[in-house]
């Protein structure tokens, strides 16, 4: 099993399940690349999953030619993001130079986002 053979079953299921065909492409297919990279380095029965109880979620945009961030005022940005729209952030510091993704993960109740 590799990437190319997920990516044509992620398309089929897709056209079966509406849920499915709501997330962002992008994400999905980058979480495709995560798993066919750690089962090329660690092999496909060496992966570690991680536990439910220790786990916190996150999912990367890795398009960000498609990432828009705007300043709102002193305390508060919003960054576009495919398929989610506009997202309201607390702005810590400006972020340099041109964003190439976008992190949203999960600590707690919190969701916070990173740029890189």
């Amino acid at each position: 099993m590799n990437y190319n053979e997920q990516a044509k079953q992620l398309a089929d299921a897709k056209a079966e399940y509406a849920w499915l065909a709501a997330a962002p492409a992008h994400v999905l297919q980058q979480a495709l690349m995560d798993l066919d990279r750690a089962c090329r380095e660690h092999g496909a029965f060496r992966v570690k999953w991680r536990s439910a109880r220790g786990w916190s979620p996150s999912f990367r945009f890795p398009a960000g030619n498609k990432i828009t961030v705007e300043q709102l005022g002193r305390r508060w940005g919003r960054v576009k993001l495919p398929k989610l729209g506009w997202v309201r952030f607390r702005w810590s510091r400006a972020p340099g130079g041109t964003i190439r993704s976008a992190t949203i993960s999960r600590d707690g109740r919190q969701w916070y986002v990173s740029f890189l």
